[in-house]
């Protein structure tokens, strides 16, 4: 049953994206998981992508430094910097879910098995997964 005066479309965007407005409002407090997870999938992509684009032989992963910088210029550098510049703590490296989910959106993007989340996030211009990124991407700028 819908309320007096809406459609049954609007019923159904207000169950699939009624949510988004308090992950907008809240991302400074509680950084939402849907926000920190497309924001480091989108980062480990792109970080691959233009790694790969420069140099074609580039190891796998490139190790640990090589996460730091993606993590430092692709992820969460703006914040660390807004932060530092503004006087508040430098949160982010010690954030409960901004590090172990960039780490772990690094790892999968790098290896799991015939590069299924690299080419499902990065390479499908217009598939679910993409699509979600760019969401998330969206609502934490």
């Amino acid at each position: 049953a819908t309320a007096p005066g809406t459609s049954a479309m609007e019923e159904l965007a207000w169950k699939l994206f009624g949510w988004l407005p308090e992950a907008v409002l809240n991302t400074r407090t509680r950084y939402p998981w849907f926000v920190v997870v497309s924001h480091s999938l989108y980062s480990a992509c792109k970080f691959r992508s233009e790694r790969r684009a420069a140099d074609p032989a580039y190891a796998p992963g490139g190790g640990v430094a090589s996460m730091a910088v993606a993590f430092v210029c692709y992820g969460f550098g703006g914040t660390i910097l807004t932060d530092a510049l503004t006087g508040h703590v430098v949160a982010v490296p010690i954030h409960p879910r901004c590090f172990p989910v960039f780490m772990a959106c690094w790892y999968l993007v790098w290896y799991t098995p015939f590069d299924l989340v690299y080419r499902f996030a990065w390479e499908q211009k217009r598939g679910p997964l993409r699509l979600l990124m760019v969401l998330g991407e969206a609502i934490d700028s």
